[in-house]
């Protein structure tokens, strides 16, 4: 993109109504005004009209203007800038003197010659117009003229008017030539002072200084009369002419069409689209002025020796800021009774918040300490209702931000946040039970500061902070109610339960739901005292068992101590029993294996060369002392004589030496016997005899010891010698520690086998210790005292559970009663009176129509994205450049960009411009690529120029510019895309960007008032010879009309040589345009 620059020195001189008009609305721009009140600046405006029915209307005008400049001036000091203003209502000039000789021709035709001024010099039917622009002339001179509606259209009287005050007043001659800079004449084409004046000021600046003029003149619509357009040809004619004679009045000339035609049908006779006009036609001037020279210098368009036409169109993009500046105090009141609503909510949670901290703490102290009252995770019948009682709650704050509050302020934080908990709260459709979903509906509410966390990285605007702390502050509150609501929820007990609900939603009083209690505490206490009743009862008949038991068994326990000697010594001789029974046993083997070896060796004696054993050797293998030994220890324990089985023990050892030695000498040999070693045999069957008979003798006695064998004889020892005996003393001792217990306690024969059986206990102490348990359970079952303690004990048991339920419940409904009463405290919680924001909201919407409402038209249209989050940061003093430095300001300033994308191919439509120019080829030189060697006409060069106080918006523009610059060559038929660009200035109103299109044209006869068919170009031909209607060479007595347009073809060929750039044809192609003219003198 191409940056231009307003020049920094400034003249513009406005003729006539429209030009007079641009120049006012100019000095009413503060934003131009201050920048020509930089250091090094100058800004010159010149208003010249001829009404002077409008002349003290002006002059007041202009005096505001000059006081308002005066204002600025002082704030901005002695560097500033210089800027004046000037108006000058001409036929009202006290030094006004006009002369005949300015415009030549006879001041001595008849007086009597009365014209209207206004219509009988246009009518197009006079016979004689030479005789009636003299008579004009005359009254001119004659001071006769009615300038009270101007000079009516008559363009002569224009150039009379300002002739006479140049060459009479050197003042206004001195205003118009100061200055520096370029010099800008604005004029509307089809008037008479502006279109009668333009050309002979421009000669007179330029000549006189030597500026580059710019002039900006006004096509009239085709909604117009015939005059207007009329006068639009005779002053373009005029223009062209000056070029071909080489005599070029103006560097640049800029057309505009207003009123374009292809919004005719649209025509809005008010003067709203005449001061939308005005208001685009500044720019239209500012940016053309601004153009740099690469895109308006020498050069640029090649045809400048003739007419050099540029077209011109403008469109305003308006931001509206009082509109939104409105609807932005409308949206601050909206916020104001919108954070209202959300402050009266929150207040009401604030006025419950001590009750419902105490509640909190004391549920929680009574769910420790009752929690047999309490479910733990089980289902209650309230649930749902609970539910739905705070849903409703957290739905009353979502629907207060359905609201136009949060719409209008794109609060989307808000809305995120509220869509994430109507979403975690719903239960349309959850299977989940009612304790289950509260549950969810809890933890959704505690999850508040996780939702909200989510958010902490997003920028937010102060209102919606502020209501999203009350939000966070409402859900504070109403978690804790939820919390309060879900352990109430666990209560068991329904009365309790629906009474702490409803005094927590506020439904009833506290005292009236207390009083309802009392007939339960009244019930309650009764019952408690019963069951004290009962349970002192039956401890008094335990205690009673419990001594008649302890009684009994302190008896057992005496007697069992009585026991103890009788059981010591019963205990004594059973261990003598059994140490004897031992000793028994092993004397009887002993004694009984020596009857076997003896025997033994006896039957040896028989064998072959059997030794002889002598008695000594014989007693000495039988050891008989040591059996002695034995014998006479079991004597010596159980006091028992047993010198008989010692005489029997050894008597049976001589009784078997006898036998053997019988036995032995029978079978001894012949030689033995005769060498009398051997004991004769006689002796020893008498000894042996003998033996055996004292033997008999002593087991005769003791047969119960004995068992006698014979032959062989052999004795047997019974193993029980002394132990029957120690038996039944032992028998009899315990029978007499029996008899005494039998007798003391009358025991059956069951009882009596039990305690004799307990004698066969290890120890003395555990005899009498089995004997006193024995005796214990006996007399329980005697007396059953175990079971009547038990009884007593279970019925205790039973009632003091029941009385601890009963004291703990009774305990429970009188904390819960206190609790109930303090719900007596508890506010309702309502939905805030929401009349106030509701009329907010209607005069918010009210603005918001008003923004939404406004007009568009072919040159000014409202624009904007209705970002609402930029309009917190609107102000007054702020503008569009102010946009560039957010995020949300940029994508405002992009919807601008986007709206000069839609609106532009707009202004580059030639009917719109005012073209219904030819396009044709030039059909000379053709090769056989004549499709690519044509030439189409249109244009030679196209700009775009957008104004706007936003460097992005610009930036972004420049962006788009070769997007732009290809359409305006396809669309204009240009030759090259360089032909085309788009050119950025960011001098313009703060909240306004202005789209200027600049189309350079070489011809006049693309214009539409030229059109060999159109009406206008007709009622020309016609009505050429209307003097008051032409201006340029009045004064030399002549005037120029041109007698047919240029035709194709030829211009195809103009057009052609000049694309060559080369200057030797310049009179080849001025030529051909000079002969479409005639001059015609002045009668």
């Amino acid at each position: 993109m191409v940056m231009a620059r307003v020049p920094d020195n400034l003249t513009i001189v406005g003729l006539g109504g429209f030009g007079k008009n641009v120049v006012f609305s100019l000095s009413e721009q503060e934003w131009l005004l201050d920048h020509f009140l930089g250091k090094g600046r100058s800004l010159r405006l010149i208003g010249i009209d001829t009404d002077i029915q409008e002349k003290q209307r002006d002059f007041n005008r202009l005096n505001s203007y000059i006081d308002s400049i005066s204002k600025m001036k002082s704030l901005k000091g002695s560097d500033g800038g210089d800027i004046s203003v000037h108006y000058y209502c001409l036929p009202d000039n006290p030094v006004f003197r006009t002369k005949s000789t300015i415009i030549d021709g006879s001041s001595d035709l008849s007086e009597s010659i009365d014209r209207d001024n206004d219509h009988s010099v246009n009518n197009p039917s006079d016979p004689d117009p030479v005789n009636a622009y003299h008579s004009v002339v005359n009254d001119v001179c004659e001071g006769k003229y009615d300038f009270s509606g101007g000079v009516s259209r008559q363009r002569a009287i224009g150039k009379l008017t300002l002739s006479g005050v140049l060459e009479s007043d050197p003042d206004f001659t001195t205003a118009i030539f100061a200055g520096y800079g370029p010099v800008a004449i604005v004029a509307a084409l089809g008037g008479g002072t502006g279109s009668g004046m333009f050309i002979d000021i421009a000669r007179e600046i330029g000549s006189a200084t030597g500026r580059k003029i710019w002039f900006f003149g006004i096509v009239p619509s085709q909604e117009e009369g015939e005059i207007e357009q009329f006068n639009a040809i005779v002053a373009l004619t005029e223009l062209e002419y000056s070029n071909v004679l080489g005599e070029p009045i103006f560097d640049h000339t800029v057309l505009a069409d207003i009123t374009p035609t292809k919004y005719a049908n649209e025509y809005d006779p008010s003067d709203r689209i005449i001061r939308n006009f005005d208001a685009s036609f500044s720019y239209l001037l500012l940016n053309a002025l601004a153009l740099p020279e690469e895109v308006i210098g020498p050069g640029v368009h090649t045809l400048t020796e003739y007419s050099s036409i540029i077209s011109a169109d403008a469109h305003v993009l308006r931001y509206p800021i009082g509109s939104y500046l409105e609807l932005n105090r409308r949206a601050e009141e909206l916020l104001k009774s919108f954070e209202a609503l959300f402050r009266e909510y929150a207040r009401q949670f604030e006025a419950n918040n001590e009750c419902y901290t105490s509640l909190s703490s004391n549920m929680e102290r009574m769910e420790t300490m009752y929690r047999e009252f309490f479910v733990e995770g089980e289902n209650t019948e309230d649930s749902e209702g609970a539910s739905r009682y705070v849903l409703h709650m957290v739905e009353g704050v979502f629907n207060l931000l359905d609201c136009e509050c949060v719409r209008h302020h794109r609060y989307t934080v808000l809305d995120a946040i509220s869509l994430s908990f109507r979403q975690m709260i719903s239960v349309e459709g959850n299977e989940e039970n009612g304790s289950d979903r509260y549950q969810k509906l809890l933890d959704t509410l505690l999850s508040i500061e996780e939702i909200l966390s989510a958010y902490e990285d997003t920028i937010i605007s102060p209102g919606e902070k502020k209501i999203l702390d009350l939000i966070v502050d409402i859900f504070t509150h109403l978690k804790l109610l939820a919390d309060i609501q879900g352990k109430i929820l666990r209560i068991r007990d329904t009365d309790v339960r629906n009474l702490l609900l409803n005094g927590l939603r506020g439904v009833t009083g506290g005292k009236e739901s207390v009083a309802s209690l009392k007939e339960n505490i009244f019930i309650l206490q009764a019952r408690l005292e019963e069951y004290e009743k009962a349970i002192r009862e039956y401890t008094s008949r335990q205690a009673e068992f419990e001594k008649q038991r302890s009684d009994d068994l302190s008896d057992v326990e005496l007697h069992c101590r009585e026991l103890k000697e009788s059981v010591q010594a019963y205990v004594s001789r059973r261990e003598v029993l059994l140490e004897a029974a031992r000793k028994e046993k092993d004397i009887s083997l002993r004694f009984n294996e020596l009857m076997a070896r003896l025997q033994n060796r006896c039957n040896r004696a028989e064998e072959k060369n059997a030794p002889w054993i002598g008695i000594d050797r014989w007693i000495e293998d039988a050891d008989i002392d040591s059996l002695h030994s034995e014998i006479e220890s079991l004597s010596n324990l159980t006091g028992t004589d047993l010198k008989y089985l010692e005489k029997v023990a050894e008597m049976a050892v001589h009784y078997y030496y006898d036998e053997y030695g019988v036995r032995f000498v029978r079978n001894a040999g012949i030689f033995s016997k005769m060498l009398g070693h051997l004991p004769h045999p006689e002796v020893l069957s008498r000894e042996r005899d003998e033996n055996l008979n004292t033997i008999r003798a002593i087991v005769s006695v003791e047969e119960d010891v004995f068992q006698v064998t014979e032959d062989p004889f052999g004795l047997v020892l019974s193993p029980q010698l002394v132990t029957e005996r120690l038996h039944h003393e032992l028998d009899s001792a315990g029978q007499e520690i029996l008899n005494s217990l039998v007798f003391e306690y009358h025991l059956n024969d069951e009882e009596r086998e039990k305690v004799y059986d307990t004698l066969n206990q290890g120890s003395s102490m555990a005899i009498l210790v089995s004997i006193r348990a024995l005796l214990d359970d006996i007399m329980e079952q005697r007396k059953g005292y175990a079971s009547e303690i038990d009884s007593c004990t279970r019925e205790i048991r039973e009632k003091t559970e029941i009385y601890d339920g009963l004291r703990s419940q009774l305990a429970f409904y009188r904390d819960a009663a206190d609790l109930i009463h303090l719900t007596g405290n508890i506010l309702p919680i309502s939905k805030p009176d929401t009349a106030h924001y509701d009329e907010s909201a209607e005069r918010y919407n009210e603005s918001y129509r008003n923004v939404s409402a406004t007009q568009v038209d072919p040159y000014y249209s409202c624009c904007g994205a209705d970002n609402h989050s930029v309009l917190p940061d609107l102000t007054e003093r702020s503008d569009l450049g102010g946009f560039d430095l957010t995020e949300e300001g940029r994508e405002e300033v992009l919807s601008i960009v986007d709206a000069v994308s839609m609106k532009y191919p707009d202004l580059i439509d030639e009917k719109i411009l005012g073209i219904n120019g030819f396009s044709y080829k030039y059909a000379m030189n053709l090769t056989d690529n004549w499709h690519m060697d044509r030439r189409l006409w249109h244009y030679d060069r196209a700009t775009l120029v957008v104004s706007s106080p936003s460097a992005y918006l610009l930036n972004n523009v420049g962006e788009k510019g070769r997007d732009f610059s290809k359409n305006m060559t396809m669309k204009l038929l240009l030759e090259r895309i360089h032909d085309a660009c788009v050119v950025g200035q960011n001098l313009s109103h703060p909240w306004e960007t202005a789209i200027c299109f600049y189309a350079a044209s070489g011809f006049l006869d693309n214009l539409r008032l030229f059109d060999r068919e159109g009406s206008p170009w007709k009622f020309y031909q016609q009505n050429q010879d209307m003097i008051l209607h032409h201006a340029a060479f009045l004064h030399a007595g002549r005037y120029i009309v041109r007698d047919r347009v240029l035709d194709p073809t030829l211009a195809a060929s103009i057009a052609d040589s000049g694309g060559s750039g080369e200057q030797s044809g310049d009179n080849d192609r001025k030529n051909p345009v000079l002969d479409l003219y005639t001059e015609k003198v002045l009668n």
